[in-house]
Formats: C-alpha cells, structure tokens, sequence
C-alpha cells in the first residue's frame, strides 16, 4: 500500500459494521484506500481497508480482496499485521487490521549498515513463516513495510498472497504485452519484482528472495538496484547486466553483506537462496558473527539503540589495489602495455563467449595440441549449483560469496584496465550460471586500473650542451668510433 496526497476521502466519519468509526485516509493502493478508525466495541484503534468503488465491480478484484482477508487472518507471526475483521458496506468490501504506529520504509535514505540489516532479518522473518506455511507474498516493496519508533516492523499487505501451485494471480507483468495484469501492479512495486515474474512466469520462493534483496539493497544503497519506471524499462536494465554492487553506493558495507545482496539479486533463481528461510539464516549468521567480533574489541558495549552497528568492524582491514605502479618500483617496459591490453581483450572477449553460449553446455578443454577435444567438459563444470555472478564485485566479496556456495576462490594475476574500476572483478572461470560441483574452484581476474604511462626519458646534456657520446659496445672498441662494421671492425 503506497501512500498518495490524493485519497479517496469519501469514507471518512462512516461507521461500518455498526462499530468502526472510519477517521482520516492514511494510505491508497491502486484498488483500495487504507483508513484509521476506532472499534467502538474493544475501544481500541484499528486500521480499515476499503476496496475502492471502481475495483468493487470487478468480481476478480472483489474476489482477490477476500483472499487477501482469508489469507491474513490465519497468519499469526510478530512482524505481521494481524487482521481482525472482514465485512461489506454498500458492496464495498472491507478489512479491518491491526493499527500500526509506524511510516514505511524511506526509499530515499541510505540506512546504516547495522539497522538496515535489523530491519531486513525482521522482514525476511515474516516473509519465511509466509512460505512456511505453503504462500508466497509476492508483494515485497518499503511501501509494504512499516516501522514504529523503536525500530519494529509489520509487514502489510497480502493483496498479492498466493500458493505456489497458484500461477496468475499474484501481480505479474506477461512477457508479450509487458501490461499489467488484472490484479495491477504498482509502478513503486516494478524495483523489486523478481526478473522471471516480470517476464510473466509463476511465482516461486526464490521470487520472494529477490524482492527481500532488492529491499535490502535500498536500504543500504538509498536507490533500488535498477533504475526504470515501466517494466519494459526495468527488463532492459536487468539484461545490461548486474547492478552496482552496493558497496560503492555505500562505503560502509562490508564484503559479506555485499556478498550476500548479490546472491539474493541473482538473475537466475537457482542461483540464488532457495528460500526466504535461507536467507533469513544467513542474515542471522552475519549479525552474530559481528556482535562476536565486536565482543572481542577492548570497551566494545551492547548498542544503546537496540539494533546492532559494529559491521564494518567485524571485517578485516584490506589494502585496496593499487591503480599505478608505487613510487620506487620498476617501470612497466613500452613493449608490455599492448601485450597486457591484448590479455584484457581476450579475458573480455572469453567472458563474451561464455555469455553468449549460456545453456549449451561448459567450454570445451583444449588439448596440448591446441584443438579442442570433442565432448571433453571443462574440469571446473560438474554436477553441482550454477556458478554466482561475480562481475564487478571486490574480492573479498567474491571470496565471501563463493565460500557460501562451497566453492574455493582463485585470484589470478591483476590486470590492467580502464574499463573497470580498481580491486573490482572483470573476469570469472567458469562463467555465472555454469554447474559447478562444491569445492570446485572460481577463478577471478581482478582490474588494477589504468596502466600507468611510460614516461620517454631523455638523456640530460651537460653543462655547455654537448651531449655525451654512448658508451663503447662490449667486446672493447675505441671512444669515437661508430657501432657498424669499419675499418678494423668485427
């Protein structure tokens, strides 16, 4: 549910159901208007869910909006609204859920790293006892999150709840037409659909992992991870290849938590975590690998504000590579920059192929000869997950990554490049999405940066400006005389 300046008012100071007094509209979604109100029976405020009059005629929408009562009312869980009521006034159907003192997600603000990723254990949390009791949410976006003052979260809004042997009924963009579907999806929902929902396929768990990432991604970031507004926009963003890793929105990340975001973005879902529960478990695991390492620093206390902080301080310090070649130390020969250039060129080219020839199998090993050997499969690509997206990761991210996955991270000589920032990934073996069996491993090339120039030095005349004549070749010849053959030469 979004929240709009221009509500449907047209409810306020009814009484429905002869004992909920409606108040001001606090929220509109695209079918339905959100109001406070007060149970006259319980003396307690309530929050009320009004189905708007245009999508009460639709017997589709009507019926959507029952299941989304049905839904919430059997689901009892701390980070979820608790519905309490249903009814109809005027053949408009209504909700009336638990009031929540608290605003949604600020889209806009770059969270910390330790509240930001409190807020998402707290999500995730409620979204896996959705799947774990056989539903999806489908639904996942900051507008749908809302946050009281000490940092609580309820996760609202199952409008788009389903099973997942219920394909088509939970918002979805179809492939062909890229429009909405019957039950509509909102535009502030479009950053955080999964990218084969977008597509128009059925709705899965790892769909609801991605949103969780994206969201995760936000609140670190302060942007979603793929700019567009329209989801032919959105799909064209995804194909240019993974977002920005979060940490260069956001210093402050770590390398696991880096890790850990781009499993969950990862464009393919087997490659990502096969749950919400997954992925609640890793989250917990981070959080209790810093307050250990936290523990362990001299005068470290407990968090004043509840959540924790210390992430940054629970990884080790990492000197960043180097963008040219340090004073003192040997100058790169002329003859070297191209040679290093046609190494980029071909490690990017590789890398193109790769892409190119996803699902028709692992590259094929080339004998000493230098010709392929036929049918013969690359050492590296066995039975096992498909290999993480490591493109454009740091190191330690790629190595905190794949050490999630039971792979083993080899780092190739740097190279360099203009075209990659620093310390970041430009090349991987084998390719994202490639089967690999666990302890396999995942070769990396990293950018060193531009290669830094070759200065021509010129010989420094003397005083008077007469240019010492070169040294004698060896072998002896007199001061004087010229290097080819002559009189008495060699």
């Amino acid at each position: 549910m979004r929240q709009t300046a221009q509500v449907d008012q047209s409810w306020a100071g009814r009484t429905l159901g002869g004992r909920y007094i409606l108040e001001q509209p606090q929220a509109q979604g695209l079918i339905a208007t959100v109001y406070t109100a007060q149970d006259t029976q319980l003396q307690r405020r309530v929050a009320v869910k009004v189905l708007q009059p245009a999508a009460a005629g639709d017997p589709q929408a009507a019926a959507g909006f029952a299941r989304e009562a049905q839904v919430a009312a059997r689901l009892h869980h701390p980070h979820l609204a608790q519905v309490y009521d249903a009814g109809t006034a005027e053949g408009r159907p209504y909700i009336v859920m638990e009031y929540v003192d608290g605003r949604p997600l600020d889209v806009g603000r770059r969270y910390d790293v330790g509240p930001a990723v409190d807020l998402a254990v707290q999500v995730t949390s409620a979204v896996a006892f959705i799947q774990d009791n056989g539903l999806l949410h489908c639904d996942v976006q900051p507008a749908n999150v809302l946050v009281d003052n000490q940092g609580q979260v309820k996760l609202v809004d199952f409008g788009g709840a389903v099973a997942p042997e219920e394909p088509g009924t939970a918002p979805a963009v179809p492939a062909a037409t890229l429009q909405l579907p019957v039950i509509p999806t909102s535009p502030d929902s479009l950053p955080y659909l999964a990218p084969e929902r977008l597509r128009g396929a059925p709705p899965a768990p790892p769909a609801d992992v991605y949103s969780l990432g994206a969201l995760l991604y936000s609140l670190l970031a302060g942007q979603p991870p793929y700019p567009g507004a329209t989801a032919a926009a959105m799909i064209s963003a995804q194909q240019a290849g993974p977002p920005v890793p979060v940490g260069q929105h956001n210093p402050a990340v770590p390398p696991a938590v880096e890790a850990l975001v781009a499993r969950a973005l990862a464009p393919d879902p087997a490659a990502r975590f096969a749950s919400a529960g997954d992925l609640e478990r890793a989250l917990e695991e981070l959080r209790a690998g810093s307050r250990q390492a936290t523990a362990a620093f001299p005068g470290a206390g407990p968090s004043v504000s509840g959540p924790i902080q210390p992430y940054v301080a629970s990884q080790p310090a990492v000197a960043p590579l180097p963008a040219h070649a340090p004073a003192g130390s040997a100058i790169m020969p002329r003859w070297a920059i191209p040679v290093i250039a046609g190494i980029v060129l071909l490690s990017l080219l590789a890398l193109l192929a790769a892409t190119l020839g996803h699902g028709q199998g692992p590259a094929q090993a080339s004998s000493a000869g230098g010709s392929p050997t036929a049918g013969a499969a690359s050492p590296t690509a066995a039975a096992g997950p498909p290999a993480p997206q490591l493109l454009g990761l740091s190191l330690d991210a790629a190595r905190a990554l794949a050490q999630q996955g039971g792979w083993k991270l080899v780092a190739a000589p740097g190279v360099y490049t203009d075209s990659v920032a620093p310390g970041l990934v430009l090349a991987q073996e084998p390719a994202a999405g490639i089967s690999l069996a666990p302890g396999s491993p995942l070769t990396v090339t990293t950018s060193l940066g531009p290669a830094a120039a070759v200065p021509t030095v010129a010989p420094t005349p003397p005083a008077g400006g007469v240019v010492a004549p070169p040294p004698p070749p060896a072998g002896g010849g007199e001061p004087g005389k010229g290097h080819g053959k002559g009189k008495g030469g060699h």
